[in-house]
């Protein structure tokens, strides 16, 4: 008999209980635990531009207040998109 696997959804988490006093970047991982989001999506965001960035030498990280503003910006771009009425030109 096979056991059942129970699949767990990790939980939303603050910054707060990811930063350290004094810290102002995230890693990758970081990130997608406060995004909710895997690693690999946080990646594939970064290729499309989707949030910002910053390298230091092989190093990604990330201000939260950068990715929010970006993101934020982006879901107003697209509600804005949803709001116009689709009106016939004469």
């Amino acid at each position: 008999m096979s056991k059942a696997k129970t699949i767990h959804k990790p939980r939303q988490v603050s910054v707060g209980e990811l930063l350290k006093p004094g810290q102002k970047y995230l890693t990758r991982a970081e990130l997608a635990r406060v995004l909710n989001v895997s690693v690999r999506k946080v990646d594939s965001m970064i290729a499309a531009r989707e949030i910002p960035v910053l390298h230091f030498g092989k190093m990604v990280r990330f201000r939260l207040e950068d990715v929010e503003r970006r993101l934020n910006k982006a879901m107003l771009t697209e509600s804005e998109d949803y709001d116009t009425p689709n009106t016939p030109t004469a």
